[in-house]
Parts: structure tokens; C-alpha cells; sequence
């Protein structure tokens, strides 16, 4: 079972990771207050959803925990290492590999 929480805590990571990279895309420096607001509301939720898989995983017992949360913090990584395939374009929108 503890298998099951290390997937269910990997999709949540990069859940969290996606939206926090679209959340960068998107801002922009002229609009200060909408940006704070923006930032302040994904923070909240995505602590929000972590918390929640972690809490559900705790209900079934340490091991199913620490597998959500070895989730939660692998994905990142996988984020990451994922942009070698998937680039991020640059400001002209054109898809540049390094």
C-alpha cells in the first residue's frame, strides 16, 4: 500500500510543481498588487492539497506517510530533470535546448 502514497505523492509534487511554473509565467511586474494576491492564494492551496495527501496517507500509518511525503519532495526532481525533454521557451516563445 505504501507503493500506492509514493504515486499519489509524486502526481501532487508535480501537481504543485506545474502550477507554480505557470504561476511564474504569468506574472508581471507592472501589476504588483495582483501578483502578491496571486502568489499569496496558490501558496495557501497548494499547502493545502500537500497537507491533505500527507493526512491521508498518516491515516493508514507511518510507512504509507513517509512513502506521500518521499513523493512530495521527489517531484521536484523530476520536474526538473523532465525540462531536458521539455524546454522552457524563451521570451521571443522560441523552444532553445542547452
Amino acid at each position: 500500500m505504501s507503493w500506492n502514497w509514493l504515486l499519489y505523492g509524486t502526481g501532487t509534487g508535480l501537481v504543485i510543481w506545474l502550477s507554480q511554473r505557470v504561476l511564474v509565467s504569468r506574472l508581471y511586474p507592472e501589476r504588483i498588487k495582483a501578483a502578491k494576491r496571486w502568489v499569496a492564494l496558490s501558496a495557501a492551496l497548494r499547502w493545502i492539497l500537500s497537507a491533505a495527501v500527507l493526512a491521508l496517507a498518516l491515516e493508514e500509518g507511518i510507512g504509507s506517510g513517509l512513502s506521500a511525503f518521499g513523493g512530495l519532495m521527489s517531484a521536484p526532481w523530476l520536474g526538473i530533470l523532465s525540462l531536458t525533454m521539455f524546454p522552457l521557451p524563451d521570451e521571443d516563445g522560441i523552444l532553445r535546448r542547452t
